[in-house]
């Protein structure tokens, strides 16, 4: 890629750039503010600065970083975390899996310590491994009723847990449907 020319245009700059082994130009006008934009209208549909400009910023403005002006907000660190609201102005998860790696992370942080702490006695051994088997039935439970539609309902104050599994003793629900196989008529 190289840069042609640059011609004067009614107070604006226009350098025309050119492919090595092609024949087609591109036009990149420089603005009296220093704002750039290419006949390639990349950045203005896709937000990603195109080879064009970036040649004019290097060889022509002899500019070595990308001024801020180009770096859109959805390409920076910042961009993640803020909060996203929807048209009502809650707010919504941006990324539901960064909830879940959060999640994950301060769970194995958690039970990496109780594993840690519990492996050095035999009776906080057995305590630690009883109730963690009942925590795992628990979250079971949980994300199947999740999945069947149901309704969780946790006490706070007795730390029992009551699950309305009306819909669940239906033997509808714990058969598992299956297509059924057609057979094909070749002769």
């Amino acid at each position: 890629m190289s840069l042609e020319s640059c011609v004067d245009d009614d107070g604006s700059l226009l350098y025309i750039v050119t492919k090595d082994e092609s024949f087609k130009k591109w036009l990149v006008k420089r603005k009296s503010d220093n704002l750039l934009s290419c006949s390639c209208r990349m950045f203005e549909m896709k937000g990603v600065l195109c080879s064009h400009v970036i040649k004019v910023l290097r060889e022509a403005m002899n500019v070595k970083d990308i001024p801020d002006q180009y770096i859109l907000k959805r390409w920076t660190k910042q961009a993640r975390a803020e909060c996203v609201q929807d048209m009502h102005g809650h707010e919504i998860q941006a990324n539901p899996k960064l909830q879940q790696t959060y999640q994950y992370r301060s769970l194995c942080s958690i039970f990496t310590r109780i594993s840690s702490r519990a492996s050095e006695s035999e009776k906080a051994y057995n305590v630690a491994y009883e109730h963690a088997s009942n925590l795992a039935r628990l979250v079971e439970d949980i994300l199947c009723l999740e999945i069947a539609g149901n309704v969780l309902k946790i006490g706070h104050e007795s730390q029992d847990v009551n699950l309305e599994v009306n819909s669940i003793q239906d033997s509808n629900l714990m058969k598992v449907k299956r297509l059924k196989k057609k057979e094909s008529s070749r002769g």
